[in-house]
Order: C-alpha cells, then sequence, then structure tokens
C-alpha cells in the first residue's frame, strides 16, 4: 500500500477516466489503461487510468467521476493505492449538532470555532468538513458538509467520511436518540470514531488508580461522599473540593476550608459572585447549603497547596495530541491564575490565562524548566494510561495539572473534548496551529493515508 500527495483537478471531459502524471503513475506502480475502482471517502467509481503530460504530481478527474464521487472541491489530497483501488482522501467529518438555517452561520456562535479548526485542510491534504446527524443521507452514503474555503461557508453534499472527529458539544447533545443512531450507522460502517463520549470524573479516577506510576498524581478522592467522608478529608487535608462528578467549566464547585481559627469555611460561585460562608460542622454546611440531596452526583477530592503568582492560585492546562504515528505529543501547556476569589482557574469566572514559564518561575526560579518538564512527562503518562482504557481510539485530551509548592505535579481533571480557550493567549499561536495540524495527523492514520 502506497500513499502520496497530489493536486486535485476537474476536467470537463465525459468519460469516466483519471489522468495521472508520469510521477504518480511512477510512485504507484501503475500503466496507462488500467481500469480501477477510486474511492473518496464511502463512495466509489470504476475509472480508465490514463497518463498526463504534467511534470508535477496531478491527478485529473473526469466530470462524470467527479460528480459520483461527490468531491467537494479540487487542491491537494493524498492518494492511496491497494490492489485494484485508489483512494483519494482522506475525508474527514466533524460530527456536531445544532445546525441553523443562517449560511454564514451554519452552527450558530459554534460556527468560528468550527471555522478555525477547517481552516489547516489545504495544508494537510485532506476534505474536512462539518455535519451533524441530520445531515446523513445513509442510502446513498453521503452527506450534507458545510465546509471553509476562500473566506466563506460551502455547504452541499459530499461522501460519508473515512473518519470522524467528534465534538457533540455536551451530555445533553450526546443522549440524543439521533446522536446515538448516527453513532450506530458509522460503527457499522466501520468508520472510525475518535474522541467520542464525555469523561465522568470518578470513572477516569477508577481508571487511572489501575496504574503504579499514575497513583501518585492522584488526590485522594470520594465517590458520593457522606459528611463524614468530607470531615475525614479535612481532618488529613487543608481543604476539600465538593465537585459533580459530571460536571465541566467548573460549574457547582464548593470549598470546604479548615481554618485554625474561623473553624469550617466553605467558599463557592453564585451567580456572578464569590461568597463565603461559614458553618460550625460539614453536616451543617451540607445541610444549609441545600447539598445532601446532590451528594450521589458529587466526588469529594483533596484540596491541594498550589503554587500562586501576585497571591493567586495557578494550575495547567495541557492539550495533548495523538500523531499520525500513532504517538502522544504535548502541543501546549498554559497557566491559569485564579480570578479574585474565585475557587478555580476557570476563564468564564474571572481567571486569567498567563505563560507558564512566568508562573512556574516566580515559585521555583532557575528550576521553573525542570518543572514544565515534570508536567509534560505527566500528561503524557496519563495520555498513554487512559487510552488504554477506552475502546474507541481517543485522539486528543486536555488535562488540568496542579503543581504544589514542593514541585509536585497532581490531576485534578482529563477532559474528552477539551476546550481551547488556552490557545487564546498571544504565546500559544503556534501551538493552536500544531494542535489543529495534529488533530488531522491523527485522522490520517485511521483512515490509513498516514
Amino acid at each position: 500500500m502506497t500513499t502520496i500527495r497530489v493536486t486535485l483537478q476537474r476536467h470537463s471531459i465525459g468519460k469516466p477516466v483519471l489522468y495521472l502524471s508520469s510521477p504518480v503513475l511512477r510512485s504507484l506502480s501503475l500503466a496507462p489503461g488500467q481500469t480501477l475502482s477510486v474511492r473518496l471517502g464511502q463512495r466509489s467509481a470504476l475509472v480508465t487510468v490514463l497518463r498526463h503530460r504534467a511534470s508535477a504530481s496531478v491527478a485529473v478527474v473526469g466530470a462524470p467521476v467527479w460528480n459520483e464521487l461527490l468531491i467537494p472541491h479540487g487542491g491537494p489530497v493524498h492518494l492511496r493505492a491497494s490492489g485494484n483501488t485508489l483512494s483519494l482522501g482522506p475525508v474527514v467529518g466533524i460530527l456536531t449538532t445544532g445546525r441553523t438555517r443562517w449560511p454564514q452561520q451554519p452552527f450558530g456562535l459554534r460556527s468560528a470555532f468550527f471555522r478555525h479548526l477547517l481552516a489547516v485542510a489545504p495544508e494537510m491534504g485532506c476534505f474536512y468538513y462539518v455535519f451533524t446527524p441530520l445531515d446523513i443521507d445513509w442510502e446513498n452514503r453521503r452527506v450534507r458538509a458545510s465546509s471553509w474555503r476562500g473566506g466563506q461557508w460551502h455547504t452541499g453534499w459530499a461522501p460519508l467520511p473515512d473518519v470522524v472527529y467528534d465534538r457533540v458539544p455536551n451530555r445533553t447533545a450526546e443522549a440524543l436518540k439521533t446522536v446515538q443512531q448516527a453513532k450506530h450507522g458509522l460503527h457499522a460502517l466501520a468508520i472510525p470514531i475518535f474522541n467520542p463520549g464525555f469523561f465522568h470524573k470518578w470513572e477516569v479516577h477508577q481508571r487511572l488508580l489501575r496504574f503504579a506510576d499514575i497513583r501518585p498524581l492522584l488526590p485522594e478522592t470520594v465517590f458520593m461522599p457522606t459528611a463524614e467522608d468530607i470531615a475525614r478529608l479535612l481532618r488529613a487535608h487543608s481543604s476539600v473540593y465538593l465537585k459533580p462528578a459530571g460536571g465541566s467549566l467548573g460549574l457547582g464547585i464548593y470549598q470546604f476550608l479548615r481554618h485554625p481559627r474561623m473553624g469550617l469555611l466553605v467558599r463557592f460561585r453564585r451567580g456572578e459572585k464569590n461568597v463565603l460562608y461559614r458553618f460550625s460542622s460539614v453536616a451543617e454546611a451540607l445541610r444549609r447549603l441545600g447539598l445532601i440531596p446532590r451528594l450521589p452526583r458529587y466526588i469529594a477530592q483533596q484540596g491541594i497547596n498550589l503554587i500562586t503568582y501576585q497571591g493567586r492560585p495557578v494550575d495547567f492546562r495541557v492539550h495533548a495530541h495523538k500523531t499520525r504515528t500513532d504517538q502522544w505529543m504535548v502541543v501546549a501547556i498554559g497557566a491559569k491564575m485564579a480570578g479574585p476569589g474565585c475557587i478555580t482557574t476557570h476563564l468564564r469566572t474571572g481567571g486569567t490565562l498567563m505563560e507558564a514559564q512566568t508562573a512556574l518561575r516566580a515559585t521555583f526560579g532557575e528550576q521553573a524548566k525542570h518543572i514544565l518538564t515534570r508536567i509534560e512527562q505527566a500528561a503524557l503518562r496519563l495520555a498513554r494510561a487512559l487510552e488504554t482504557s477506552f475502546a474507541a481510539p481517543v485522539g486528543e485530551l486536555g488535562f488540568d495539572l496542579g503543581v504544589d509548592r514542593a514541585g509536585g505535579v497532581w490531576m485534578f481533571e482529563a477532559n474528552a473534548k477539551p476546550g481551547r480557550s488556552v490557545f487564546h493567549h498571544p504565546s500559544m499561536r503556534e501551538a493552536d496551529r500544531l494542535s489543529r495540524k495534529a488533530i488531522l495527523d491523527y485522522a490520517l492514520f485511521l483512515a490509513r493515508f498516514a
């Protein structure tokens, strides 16, 4: 099986032919006059191979074949030869929900997010589009696809993809019958889907506990905690975080603090404000805050004495990707500083992005680079461990890691569909580009075009 990159062009000739230049014919060990099957995504057509006079690596497709394959556009793509089949592509689809009626914002406010992802397609040699479950025409193996080219959105029919990048936006959408049916249908066609579903904090914790080299990275955690569990954790640690096991974005988190003079303090976010209450006991706090009915859906987790910058706690978002060689790499490590009075570093609650080295130097000085390496190595170990415990392909992970004052690294959360806010910092522009390219790198691997 041989794969090369070619420039794809359309020819107006009304015959089922595929013109290949001499460099392409030599690379793929093909001879003019052969009749082969050519595939694009989940569609195929028969062609007669003819020689093209160009000296560059070009593939020129006759109009009937172009139309049958639903080729979205010309440009750089990969061409793979295997037996009597030539495959163009890969065709990579981003699965989501929420298509709108507005051509310039086909996915509402998330259109800018998808546009940014799609922008790297030309340099990667891929067909890249966004679709929803309602866009799929199973009988004809095609999909109503939206792609970003020439500074605008284009929506039209394209082949069902070779591989799917799952960006269903939330757990509610994930549970929709249409989403579940679409994933079932894609699996039935043996189309790989990577990054499916969402993580449950306790499930991730349990999976990672199986790995001896990972356990030192995990804070002590209790699922469905009782008042006695929280009180025990408080006796062992100076603070405890109460978090929704299936939550995200820092919503619904409470911090329990054991103060030497004031006793038990609880901090949390109420609307747009940070509040601090004092209680006589954990049981009283849970009762008065209305948390007792919700405890079965929460975890209680050991608080870590994080490093600070300008007096505010700092943690780190690490973005890891699989490459076209099926290996993990870290593309970005960004620091997040908590807002004034905030119990988390989330940007939506007043957190601030900053360079990781700047945050680490404030505590560790010349050892900052060494600590940064420890963060990276911890993320790679975590990614490899998590991947082995899931049946579906995992090509991208986000980790929220903390560093204590002794330089110890701790994992607070793993994200199956990590947000990209860390890339908004000016120092992360190149990392952002590498991350977007890495998504397609892994798609190339899964589609066997690497």
